[in-house]
């Protein structure tokens, strides 16, 4: 029996061991590795996790996979009868032709096995995660509708931390940014700029975002931006939290594109681009091709097949996230370069999937893309109380 107690206490430690070395990851903005420690802990270690724990997990799990190409590593469910993950043992499994590219069907196909194979945590540990990830697809794909429905079920659910309030005010913000509402957008990162010094990855994030709503409103004057974006640079830096540092990086070069110096903005994105592909988000990533692309274009006036094959990667990462008006700046632009080339045909294609882009962003498809490609339907309407 005394070993018994002492082997509980033993895993105890383990478990919380595994979380802490996640917490510290997080707050490098390292959320690759700190997803594949929860999963750790939740997979080899579960029963020894309070709910609270439970929640934070399955959130960092759920996020692991939405940021660069480290996620894409995250095992979905656990592999093996004796419930061993293949991740760390390095089996080699034959790779099948993926038929869907957005990054958040197979997250949220995650949360549905968790649930499956750990039932006896209660749902409100998987609800905040659920309907954040259904808020943030809906946003993307420009369904506002839903997207404010969503918002509201999320804030209608119990915080479990102020770190879990604070992703929820992020949504917010990029509702608003949705809906034109800049200035709204600004006063609500102007006060969550008082809440998010103690979480360090938050805080980075609020100064990116509020040098990014700047940018955006004021594309004539770029250098509005810079206040909040050097503050930025300034404290990603002292932090050593690198994936922001480099995003404020890639947006220092957009500020540098506005003022019409390609050269410059080329060569900060040389620099940054190795650690965008492997921890930045994928809409952070393929602004940074978009700005490559249009890079090429001012020097080259518009015919540059560099061009072609940035606005090609670009595509391809505002595809995973479902970001339909991205999507259809790119179609547009790489409809001109093609023009510029003579390649008629291709140049037709992009105005057809313009046009189409922009049929389906009328549409309010999201609950339907759920519906068509998530397993279990039930299980998750009943996690987002959308049923």
């Amino acid at each position: 029996q005394q070993q018994q107690q002492q082997g509980e206490e033993e895993r105890d430690v383990v478990a919380r061991r595994h979380l802490t070395v996640a917490g510290i990851w997080d707050s490098f903005g390292l959320l690759q590795e700190a997803s594949l420690e929860c999963a750790t802990a939740l997979y080899c270690y579960g029963n020894e996790l309070t709910s609270s724990e439970w929640r934070w997990a399955v959130h960092k799990i759920a996020m692991g996979g939405l940021h660069g190409v480290g996620g894409e590593l995250l095992p979905g469910t656990l592999n093996g009868s004796d419930g061993s993950l293949n991740l760390a043992l390095g089996c080699k499994k034959k790779r099948k032709k993926k038929t869907e590219t957005s990054v958040y069907l197979p997250a949220l196909q995650k949360l549905i096995q968790m649930k499956r194979r750990h039932p006896f945590p209660p749902d409100t540990i998987y609800l905040h995660t659920v309907t954040y990830l259904l808020t943030k697809w809906a946003i993307h794909k420009g369904d506002l509708h839903h997207a404010t429905s969503l918002s509201l079920i999320l804030h209608s659910t119990p915080s479990s931390s102020c770190s879990e309030t604070i992703q929820s005010l992020f949504l917010v913000v990029h509702l608003l940014t949705a809906q034109k509402q800049y200035t709204q957008a600004k006063h609500l990162l102007s006060h969550m700029l008082t809440l998010t010094p103690p979480y360090q990855y938050h805080h980075a994030k609020t100064l990116f975002t509020l040098a990014q709503i700047e940018l955006t409103l004021h594309p004539s004057h770029p250098y509005r931006a810079l206040p909040p974006l050097l503050h930025c640079l300034s404290y990603t830096e002292s932090h050593s939290i690198t994936p922001f540092h480099a995003a404020a990086l890639s947006l220092l070069s957009q500020i540098h594109l506005h003022e019409r110096k390609p050269t410059r903005a080329r060569a900060f994105l040389a620099t940054v681009m190795p650690t965008l592909l492997q921890h930045g988000t994928h809409d952070v990533i393929g602004g940074a091709w978009l700005t490559l692309a249009k890079c090429a274009m001012m020097q080259r006036g518009g015919s540059s097949s560099k061009a072609k094959m940035f606005l090609s990667r670009g595509y391809k990462c505002f595809e995973k996230v479902c970001d339909v008006e991205r999507m259809k700046e790119v179609a547009y632009l790489k409809g001109r370069v093609c023009h510029v080339l003579g390649d008629y045909a291709a140049r037709n294609d992009c105005a057809a999937l313009w046009k189409e882009l922009g049929r389906r962003q009328r549409e309010r498809r999201v609950c339907g893309d759920v519906r068509k490609c998530v397993g279990d339907l039930r299980v998750l309407e009943r996690l987002a109380g959308i049923s």
